[in-house]
């Protein structure tokens, strides 16, 4: 729901999957809120950690600004959504160029990473940096370096059914992957094709989802060989000079951000080149100070070759601070440093701790420049290894918080109007804020929410089920959504009543003095505005409806279409009037009485029907049918309204899950590691592929007491892969995972339920 607070970002904004690092618009997360769960944010210590997602707001279209930094992170936000700098929380209109907003400085692996053979991450490389996927029957990778064609083929061929075709007809040799029997495809092209990389420009190339799934390991090998393919190291008297060059802008953002699962920070600078004639845009990402490009050879270097791996080594001998000839905080001209405000009063409270000591003498006997302990308004920031030696000179824990922090200090250069689109927000459980394209920003809901906390809290306590309808109306949109807040208004002991034909209206309503909630029309999926007030005017206008016969004579609308009629029978909408079953065995039957009556009435002419004749269904014969079962109904109530409605299949089961399992929420209290059956309902499943092409399960299983996910991977799924499907009632043995605080279960064992 909006709030009508105008803090919000653009719908382009990314936010990842702190689980999976997949990365997502924050546009597909309103759309599929089933794609991130969680994501980063950043403690009272500034340390990031896993925080969860409560809600995806959509803000509507509101007027946003383009947010440049030093580092060439961009970022689109309404002018009034706050950002930290280093006197805190500030709104984007009130703040300077060249002021400085926080950033991650880092960013963890995955929790749970997939691997890939080292083959396609270097050929993946290879082709990403050098390589073109516009070619008619696949991709080729072009070089004038024969040290990487060589490496290049040793790789293309482990691939099955593919060899090398070469041809030297240019400057540059290009590569070509050729199939060994022609009858089959080669498993290179199919790996890249799979990818969604075919016919990409180098201005479209991109990072595949995949990518961002990697362990560090494989993901090291992956930006080694595009490093060698077109990546630059220079070496110059001042310092080397490291930086990959590339035209397309998601290669270029999409780098800098997997450089920081390393804790490597980078820059990306726009460039013109000349190119046959023509002036091309491109960029670089560069990588500089003496940490950074420790970090970057250590991590990557292993997978260069030729000159590249020799000019890495020189780096790593020579660097007089890699080498520790110069102590760490020689670093002059670093842009990386702690602003000066919020160093200073650290320094101060641990002088004024220590007052045995004049400051002179705390800097004389400690070996440092007393000019250290003192404001100057010239200073900009302390380098982060400065405030690090002086947490140990003057034994301060708070200085070793901040000199520790995961923040990156990063300078705005830029603040332009990019005109109106539609904003989005996230709900924070914990600290509120989140990474957003890298840079930290405020989750201002935070500060909606408290607004409105007393009046939301008031109605609450006082008029909950009035409270709870109208929440349920402004979310009916979003099936998921309404799911989760009914599950809430049953916590309450508020009933909810499912759809009626005589008794819901379009939103949900309050049934009259009663703790009782109705279910609106227009929440069941397929079912549109137009049917829905229909019915409501008809019945209005001349009362209730007293069979399927009278609806059908009396409701001449053509928006009574066969998605929106089998979508109010599936969800029980006419079970007072006639059985679902036996409704939808007749609906085409009963669609084209509906036309004809259509037809009649907009002719003028008296129907077959007219004349107050009820008793439709005995004098057309409907046709018999077996009654749906219980499971059937069920089924179409969680498919079309997000939930059960009229009844919980596990209450069947309420016995043998408590003779025979632990209740789910009971999880909270197992140490991780410890073995566990659980009973329940399968209520989602997703599937990724491995490496190997075997497939891997995130599930959610919930019983009468909470829900949790389950990972279930290839070799369980294989013993037994037809019980992994939505609404089967299962156990699951299985261990207790609580590394994200929020207990999960391995599984180990699964069986389906077949007693009650």
């Amino acid at each position: 729901a909006s709030y009508g607070f105008n803090r919000c970002l653009s719908g382009d904004v990314k936010i990842q999957n702190s689980e999976t690092g997949e990365i997502f618009t924050i546009k597909q997360l309103y759309q599929d809120r089933n794609l991130v769960k969680k994501t980063f944010s950043f403690n009272e210590k500034h340390k990031i950690f896993e925080n969860k997602i409560l809600d995806i707001i959509n803000n509507g279209v509101k007027p946003v600004f383009e947010v440049i930094t030093r580092n060439g992170r961009k970022l689109k936000a309404t002018e009034n959504h706050p950002f930290l700098t280093s006197n805190g929380w500030q709104i984007l209109k009130n703040i300077r160029i060249g002021e400085r907003i926080a950033t991650p400085r880092s960013l963890p692996e995955p929790q749970i990473p997939i691997d890939i053979e080292n083959c396609k991450l270097a050929l993946l490389g290879y082709l990403l940096a050098e390589g073109n996927f516009c070619h008619p029957y696949g991709f080729y990778f072009y070089s004038s370096s024969k040290e990487e064609i060589k490496d290049y083929i040793t790789n293309l061929e482990k691939f099955d059914n593919t060899i090398a075709s070469i041809d030297n007809s240019k400057s540059a040799i290009a590569v070509y992957s050729k199939r060994k029997n022609k009858k089959i495809s080669s498993e290179a092209v199919e790996w890249i094709n799979n990818l969604g990389l075919r016919n990409k420009k180098a201005t479209d190339k991109f990072f595949p989802q995949v990518v961002f799934q990697l362990s560090n390991k494989n993901l090291s090998i992956l930006i080694g060989k595009m490093f060698q393919g077109d990546g630059c190291i220079n070496l110059q008297k001042k310092g080397p000079e490291i930086f990959y060059a590339t035209s397309s802008m998601q290669i270029a953002s999409g780098l800098q951000h997997l450089l920081l699962r390393f804790g490597i920070i980078s820059t990306i600078h726009f460039k013109k080149f000349k190119y046959r004639k023509t002036i091309k845009k491109g960029y670089t990402v560069s990588v500089s100070r003496f940490d950074n490009i420790y970090k970057f050879l250590k991590n990557f270097s292993l997978y260069f070759i030729g000159k590249k791996r020799t000019d890495s080594q020189t780096i790593l001998r020579t660097h007089p601070i890699i080498n520790k000839t110069l102590k760490e905080w020689s670093a002059r001209g670093s842009k990386d440093t702690i602003p000066c405000n919020l160093v200073f009063p650290l320094i101060s409270n641990a002088i004024a701790a220590n007052v045995t000591i004049s400051r002179r003498e705390l800097a004389t006997q400690n070996n440092f420049a007393e000019r250290l302990l003192y404001e100057d308004e010239r200073k900009i920031g302390f380098l982060r290894e400065t405030v690090d030696f002086l947490s140990e000179k003057l034994q301060s824990q708070a200085l070793k918080e901040i000199s520790e922090s995961d923040i990156y200090w990063d300078g705005i250069t830029s603040v332009k109007p990019a005109g109106e689109e539609i904003t989005y927000d996230l709900s924070m459980e914990k600290e509120h804020n989140f990474i957003a394209n890298d840079i930290f920003v405020h989750n201002s809901h935070a500060a909606a929410y408290a607004t409105i906390a007393y009046q939301t809290a008031y109605l609450k306590t006082h008029f909950p089920v009035e409270f709870m309808a109208s929440l349920l109306t402004s979310e009916k949109a979003d099936v998921e959504r309404i799911a989760f807040l009914i599950n809430e208004t049953k916590k309450m002991g508020i009933e909810v009543l499912p759809p009626d034909i005589n008794e819901s209206l379009a939103n949900f309503t309050v049934v009259p003095n009663q703790k009782k909630i109705r279910f609106g029309l227009t929440a069941i999926k397929n079912v549109g505005t137009g049917i829905v007030e229909a019915i409501t005017q008809e019945r209005k206008t001349n009362g209730p409806f007293k069979s399927i016969a009278d609806f059908i004579n009396r409701l001449a609308s053509k928006d009574l279409n066969k998605k929106s009629f089998e979508s109010l029978i599936k969800t029980g909408v006419f079970d007072r009037l006639a059985e679902r079953n036996q409704l939808l065995s007749n609906m085409e039957r009963l669609l084209e009485w509906s036309r004809d009556m259509q037809k009649t009435k907009s002719n003028g002419q008296k129907g077959l029907f007219d004349g107050g004749n009820s008793n439709f269904n005995h004098d057309i014969n409907l046709l018999a049918a077996a009654p749906a079962s219980n499971y059937d109904k069920l089924t179409w109530e969680k498919e079309l309204l997000g939930l059960f409605v009229t009844s919980n299949p596990l209450e069947d089961y309420r016995k043998i899950f408590e003779r025979k399992a632990s209740p789910i929420s009971t999880l909270k209290n197992h140490y991780s590691g410890q073995r566990v059956r659980i009973g329940g309902i399968i209520s989602s499943v997703k599937k990724i592929i491995t490496k190997k092409g075997r497939p891997m399960l995130f599930m959610s299983i919930e019983d009468l007491t909470d829900k949790t996910e389950v990972i279930v991977f290839p070799g369980i799924i294989e013993r037994n892969p037809v019980v992994f499907q939505e609404n089967k009632i299962v156990f699951v043995v299985g261990k207790v995972d609580h590394r994200d605080n929020m207990p999960k279960i391995i599984c180990d064992e699964i069986e389906e339920i077949t007693e009650q």
